[in-house]
């Protein structure tokens, strides 16, 4: 769920580990703010497919198994659009119209979102997201024992969404 690199010079560990991680099952990818400022993001979701990774980019694609389907879909970090210097609530109301967007192309099935940032959580229940899978708190950057999280990045002291599971609306 994003923030596969954070410098360059980390490209060169990707098609490795892409090509391993996509040989044991499918393998699925979507940008984080860290990639928002990468140089050559081309390069590096080129190398990703060409390994077997599928990206998605504010994409979809529906995923069957045992006659069954539901709609896998990947939202790109909202840094891309905004640039870094975008407010929550710019961010809340990009995704959620992004996200809203993605869903009625997909219909009625059940939606698994990736996406970076769990601080956005009450755009994608207002979108109606079934489940959303993200990163980007790291667990929080700093944990204690009894406690949890200390900061995390977009939530700052004392996070909230670092770890687990969160319920918002149905």
């Amino acid at each position: 769920t994003g923030d596969l690199v954070d410098d360059p010079a980390q490209l060169s560990m990707i098609p490795a580990l892409a090509r391993a991680l996509s040989g044991i099952a499918p393998t699925y990818y979507v940008t984080g703010n860290h990639e928002a400022r990468l140089m050559d993001l081309s390069a590096l979701e080129a190398g990703l497919a060409a390994r077997g990774v599928r990206v998605l980019r504010d994409g979809w694609m529906p995923l069957a198994r045992g006659g069954e389907e539901i709609a896998l879909l990947g939202l790109d970090d909202p840094g891309f659009a905004a640039g870094e210097g975008w407010t929550l609530a710019e961010g809340l109301d990009q995704t959620q119209a992004r996200l809203s967007a993605l869903l009625a192309q997909a219909g009625d099935r059940f939606s698994l979102v990736l996406s970076h940032r769990p601080e956005l959580l009450p755009a994608y229940a207002e979108a109606g997201a079934d489940l959303v899978l993200s990163g980007h708190a790291h667990g929080g950057q700093v944990r204690l024992p009894g406690i949890g999280g200390l900061f995390a990045p977009g939530q700052g002291i004392l996070p909230r969404l670092t770890s687990g599971v969160h319920a918002r609306g149905e």
